[in-house]
């Protein structure tokens, strides 16, 4: 069994003897809010991808097959809002993963809203398909912390929740939270660290963390998509050409 993770480039050529691929996809996390006030709250956090699955894929040997890997959601700082997370996409319509959407930004009077996760049902997969999590709504209070990133849907559950808005949270991806296959998202700013955290290395489709309160404090990136191709290659046995009769 060969497995492929494609997490740069747009399109895919098939390996002689492959004739099925199992298709799993990521979309991208949500930016985290920012921050344009000196005593605002805390930015919401990104929400994070849905995952999507299509098994046994018909593929034919040498075939070129397209794909689009979600770009991660930007961080909003001052007036710029953060921007939702991308869609991740194979053979255009055949497995969709949809990205999260972002994270509000903190105002004086209410915290940001943390971003919903991407949606099973607007994603298309006919195997499995999983919601990403809610980003964390920021702290409504003098510290005005930044909410979490919501991670990415795993590969047999839904994403976790790092807070549902617009309830605020204090989860902050306890031990076994993040379903298996699922990306966590960056951390939420406390008071004095400033701006949100994108989500670090290999935590594909988490949601962007929040800034905390200060003007000018930048929101987290979410994490960009991803697409894991499983395949088994049939081997061909070599024809074997029988030996000519020699007379003596």
């Amino acid at each position: 069994m060969t497995t492929e993770v494609l997490t740069t480039g747009s399109a895919w050529i098939c390996p002689e003897g492959v004739f099925s691929v199992d298709v799993e996809a990521w979309g991208a996390g949500g930016g985290g809010g920012g921050n344009q006030q000196t005593n605002a709250d805390g930015g919401g956090g990104g929400g994070g991808g849905a995952y999507a699955k299509q098994a046994a894929f018909s593929t034919t040997p040498g075939t070129s097959y397209s794909y689009s890997l979600g770009t991660g959601g930007t961080g909003g700082i001052n007036a710029t809002a953060a921007t939702n997370g991308g869609d991740t996409t194979w053979n255009t319509t055949t497995v969709v993963a949809k990205g999260g959407a972002l994270g509000s930004p903190g105002s004086g009077t209410a915290p940001g809203a943390g971003g919903a996760g991407g949606l099973a049902s607007a994603s298309t997969g006919a195997t499995a398909k999983f919601n990403g999590g809610w980003g964390e709504t920021g702290l409504n209070s003098s510290t005005g912390r930044g909410g979490w990133g919501g991670s990415s849907g795993g590969t047999a559950a839904a994403g976790f929740n790092a807070g549902s808005s617009p309830v605020y949270s204090a989860a902050i991806y306890p031990t076994g939270s993040t379903p298996t296959g699922g990306g966590h998202g960056g951390d939420g700013a406390n008071i004095t660290s400033g701006p949100g955290a994108a989500p670090v290395a290999g935590q594909y489709g988490g949601g962007g963390g929040g800034s905390s309160e200060g003007t000018g404090n930048r929101g987290g990136d979410g994490a960009g998509g991803k697409i894991v191709l499983t395949y088994t290659p049939v081997r061909i046995p070599a024809l074997v050409m029988p030996f000519a009769a020699v007379e003596t």
